[in-house]
């Protein structure tokens, strides 16, 4: 388990704060987004102080609803390993 990130609210809060993100290393290989991404993007956001709300992935992209926005010094800092994306949430439900 990482010492930082976490899931920080309960199943009925809202969800905000939401992104698309795709680990651009393993973008490209759907069996490694399947096993890998969303253990990236948790570990890389958890290490930046980020808590998740909710997250669910497939092979093409982690949606995760966080609780505070990414700020955009941490964006920059991540644009290199990882294309995210502002989202609206609606996917979290049926991943």
């Amino acid at each position: 388990m990482y010492q930082t990130g976490g899931f920080w609210a309960d199943d009925g809060s809202e969800r905000e704060h939401c992104y698309k993100i795709a680990p651009r290393s393993i973008a490209q290989d759907v069996r490694q987004m399947r096993l890998h991404a969303f253990d990236l993007v948790y570990e890389a956001l958890g290490k930046l102080g980020y808590r998740f709300r909710d997250a669910g992935h497939n092979h093409e992209k982690v949606v995760i609803s966080l609780n505070k926005p990414i700020n955009p010094k941490h964006l920059r800092r991540l644009e290199s390993t990882f294309s995210i994306e502002t989202d609206n949430g609606d996917e979290l439900a049926f991943i």
